[in-house]
């Protein structure tokens, strides 16, 4: 067998989250015969806990502001030391970076984003130009679902051909859902007759929460059986606080659960 490749990922956010859950399920389920995985972050949280348990490689290198000269620096040298093959990139952020990286170290870059180009209740300082480095120096662009290809295609001039859609993959438990589910309803007092909506996302802007109260509100006053069951981090509070006041407003703190992160 040849040399292995020698992979890095590289992500910004460090929290529980979609991207984050696919670098972890990555860089478990490579062929280690094949590929050594590591893996950089800014700081060590929730994600930089789940490769300790399955045992990959993980620099933390801090990066506290945009266009940061020092952490590029360091990157770089974190490749040289691991001697990257391959650099793998999550979000936009990371991926200026990772690409950056590559062009200096003439090693291939996959950045995959995992939302829309323009994500609703955000803002990118310099995007025009952030886009124009990202889509001139990686080798690939991955996207998670095919209706974000038009958004990178128009307004990111992103080119056709290093565009590739590769949809995130789920591990199922195989245990007895039946028994599960009615684990759960007990667990949450919830009864045989309740209708249950489930609402997996974590509390920030563009999961659109608000909207979701808004409609819930409607829902229980024509369905007093209706519960719905909010699952995800809680982050800083403040969509959280704001989703309150809302429950509060539409006097629907009966139906409605949150449940903040699970895990399971």
């Amino acid at each position: 067998m040849g040399r292995k490749i020698n992979i890095l990922q590289y992500i910004e956010t460090s929290g529980p989250g979609g991207a984050e859950t696919v670098l972890v399920n990555i860089a478990r389920h490579l062929n280690r015969e094949r590929f050594n995985p590591s893996v950089v972050i800014h700081k060590s949280d929730w994600l930089h806990e789940q490769l300790k348990k399955i045992n990959i490689d993980t620099s933390v290198i801090p990066c506290d502001r945009s266009w940061d000269i020092g952490f590029l620096r360091k990157l770089i040298k974190t490749c040289r030391e691991r001697e990257v093959n391959i650099i793998h990139s999550h979000l936009f952020g990371a991926g200026l970076y990772a690409c950056l990286a590559g062009f200096f170290l003439r090693v291939p870059v996959i950045a995959t984003f995992h939302n829309e180009l323009f994500l609703p209740g955000s803002s990118e300082r310099y995007l025009p130009l952030k886009n124009f480095l990202i889509r001139c120096l990686a080798h690939k662009i991955v996207i998670v679902a095919d209706f974000m290809r038009e958004d990178y295609l128009s307004k990111g001039k992103y080119p056709v051909d290093k565009m590739v859609t590769v949809y995130n993959g789920i591990e199922f438990d195989s245990g007895d859902s039946t028994a599960q589910l009615d684990g759960f309803r007990r667990e949450l007092g919830l009864t045989e007759g309740d209708l249950i909506v489930g609402h997996v996302a974590n509390f920030r802007a563009p999961k659109g929460h608000v909207y979701l109260i808004k409609a819930a509100a409607e829902v229980c006053r024509r369905e007093p059986r209706a519960k719905f069951l909010l699952i995800g981090d809680f982050g800083d509070g403040s969509i959280k606080s704001e989703v309150d006041k809302l429950i509060a407003e539409h006097e629907i703190e009966k139906q409605i659960i949150m449940l903040g992160f699970r895990s399971d």
